[in-house]
């Protein structure tokens, strides 16, 4: 039954949502950073993939960088920005393996690529607020929805497109995919707490982002196709 309410109840969270304002409080700000130990990318890896994965090749790889890195993003004008600020929060985003090519659960990795002005959502063509829905069928679906995750741990999302591609293109997906990890947490939260994010002690919140961690990662395809659905 608590499965059935999980998935029945995400409809209602994004019928009450509007836009992509400041969120509720410090616990769903800290949703998004996977450590306290933390380094903002530099704008100057901001302006492509290609510069971007370049960056995370130099100081995570070549100079074994420790900080966990992030970007700042905000809320409201919905865009990657320089510093931190009262609509901004930090998001952490995966750097590149270094040494060797993991074997990848693609089941687990929810897949937003941009092809042209196209966004293709598991290879299919949709239109940008449709991402939260999918960011929720990615985490609690339980596998209901084919080709999704069978659970809400070790989830995954992959931002595609060629690698000249400006980083800032993505800023409006980025918004969506908050909002959707934002409700679709809410939702998980109060099934297995019976309270809400904001509410959660230091030592809740801490076990529950083990249970429902958010990653993201940048990736470039320099030969994408698009599969338009029929």
């Amino acid at each position: 039954m608590k499965k059935l309410f999980i998935i029945t109840a995400f409809s209602l969270a994004v019928a009450a949502t509007t836009s992509c304002g400041r969120s509720g409080c410090a616990n769903e700000d800290n949703l998004f950073l996977q450590s306290e130990n933390t380094k903002v990318i530099p704008d100057s890896a901001l302006n492509s993939i290609g510069q971007l994965l370049d960056y995370f090749q130099a100081a995570y790889c070549g100079n074994g960088e420790t900080s966990y890195p992030v970007i700042y993003y905000d809320l409201k004008k919905q865009e990657i920005v320089s510093t931190n600020g009262r609509n901004v929060i930090p998001v952490s985003v995966e750097p590149v393996i270094c040494a060797g090519q993991p074997e990848y659960d693609f089941n687990r990795i929810l897949e937003i690529m941009l092809d042209g002005n196209n966004i293709l959502v598991e290879g299919i063509r949709m239109p940008a607020d449709s991402i939260p829905q999918y960011v929720y069928y990615q985490y609690l679906s339980f596998g209901k929805k084919t080709g999704f995750s069978q659970s809400p741990q070790g989830n995954g999302i992959w931002l595609i497109s060629e690698i000249q591609r400006p980083v800032k293109d993505f800023n409006k997906i980025i918004g969506r995919i908050i909002r959707g990890y934002i409700e679709t947490a809410g939702i998980f939260c109060d099934a297995i707490y019976d309270k809400k994010i904001c509410d959660l002690t230091a030592e809740e919140l801490k076990s529950f982002k083990r249970q429902m961690q958010f990653h993201l990662a940048f990736k470039f395809n320099n030969e994408v196709k698009m599969e338009i659905e029929m």
